[in-house]
């Protein structure tokens, strides 16, 4: 049985998982894994960063095609990565690095799920000792200039994800990338604008926001909805 997965980072990690927990379900064997990446995407969805984050026992593959798990479509995918026990095999190849910093995650790149002032509102609720990691510094300099206050602890994607994997609390509009980080180590306290709360341009779909739920309630110790 192939894996086929697509998107970046975070949607990666979790559409293997997913691959994982379905040949597990249905007694088959992985052959091989596809990070599928053809057609209109952004170029961090074009990265095998499977490879980068975890020790992928199978050969790994970046092929033209649009094929996926579609994890974010049905909540009921999180339960079956839940219950089918996978995630206790997957070995992450990224070292932690341990912070008692709480972070705020500005995601702007690819899609605006919050504003400005959705991300000025939770500086202010942070405090004065917010650490900032994202793709989009521009962004994340407006946010600290309105403020007053804040650093950018930015670095790359994967160093940016393994301090967000060793930190104490983060702060975020939807999105899968600090989400990924947690499957190992759930105890990180996250929390999330909900849908209400997020007032950016782009809108994502109500199954996304129960998939989150479902990791929140099923999986992760310490997520909320702020």
């Amino acid at each position: 049985m192939e894996i086929n997965i697509r998107g970046a980072l975070g949607t990666q990690v979790f559409e293997y998982v997913l691959g994982l927990a379905r040949a597990k379900m249905a007694g088959e064997t992985v052959s091989h894994v596809n990070v599928n990446v053809f057609g209109g995407i952004v170029q961090p969805a074009k990265v095998d960063w499977i490879s980068k984050i975890i020790d992928v026992p199978y050969p790994v593959r970046i092929i033209q095609s649009t094929a996926k798990q579609g994890v974010w479509n049905d909540p009921e995918n999180f339960k079956d990565i839940i219950k089918s026990g996978v995630l206790e095999d997957v070995v992450c190849k990224v070292d932690t690095i341990p912070t008692n910093y709480d972070i705020l995650h500005v995601r702007g790149k690819d899609r605006i799920i919050a504003s400005t002032p959705d991300y000025t509102k939770l500086m202010h609720v942070i405090g004065r000792d917010v650490k900032l990691v994202g793709d989009d510094n521009d962004l994340i300099d407006t946010v600290i200039r309105k403020v007053g206050f804040g650093e950018n602890i930015s670095v790359d994607e994967i160093t940016d994800w393994a301090m967000l994997k060793g930190c104490r609390r983060i702060y975020c509009a939807f999105t899968n990338y600090p989400l990924s980080a947690l499957l190992f180590n759930p105890y990180v306290e996250i929390n999330m604008l909900s849908a209400e709360n997020s007032n950016g341009y782009v809108n994502i779909e109500d199954d996304s926001y129960s998939c989150v739920d479902v990791f929140f309630k099923e999986y992760l110790k310490n997520g909320r909805w702020i």
